[in-house]
């Protein structure tokens, strides 16, 4: 909720943005990769890897754009080629 949280996104061979997460959810559990890792099937999901488990970005805004549901914001976005799919 209000006023939500930011994260810096900083992508190989791109420029460091920030993003505001207005809604998340956490899958809890054990992983096998370093906390840090962008997760996403490039249409449905973003998540980022953390030591117990992966944060799932729900809604989030970008810089001078409205509010949107991730979904929308990965039909936009180009991802680089070496984010991981569960």
């Amino acid at each position: 909720p209000a006023p939500g949280a930011f994260a810096d996104f900083i992508l190989p061979g791109q420029q460091t943005f920030q993003i505001k997460i207005y809604r998340s959810h956490i899958q809890p559990g054990p992983m096998d990769q370093p906390p840090g890792r962008i997760i996403s099937d490039r249409r449905t999901y973003l998540g980022i890897t953390t030591r117990d488990g992966i944060v799932f970005l729900d809604d989030v805004q970008l810089p001078s754009k409205k509010r949107m549901p991730v979904s929308e914001f990965l039909r936009g976005f180009n991802l680089p080629e070496n984010v991981m799919t569960l």
